[in-house]
């Protein structure tokens, strides 16, 4: 696959499921995006970008930042994984 975005139930448990399931899908130029991330489960999504590298890159935008690119509609962060160019 190579666009997959994960707009499921919001929690930690979902978003693993779905990630175990279709992460292995994932094309060598695919993205995967997971959206509306809490802030209070942000710092697992940190935590799993180390247990995914380096096979895959991982980018965490938390709340706070992506609040700054739109305060009004934004309240929660993203995360964008990628496979690594090894």
């Amino acid at each position: 696959l190579d666009l997959i975005i994960d707009d499921g139930l919001h929690t930690p448990e979902a978003n693993g499921k779905t990630l175990s399931v279709f992460l292995p899908a994932l094309s060598t130029r695919g993205v995967y995006v997971v959206e509306d991330i809490l802030p209070e489960w942000e710092y697992l999504w940190g935590k799993l970008a180390a247990t995914l590298a380096p096979r895959y890159t991982t980018q965490v935008f938390p709340s706070r930042v992506m609040g700054e690119v739109a305060p009004r509609v934004i309240a929660s962060g993203i995360v964008v994984i990628t496979r690594a160019r090894l």
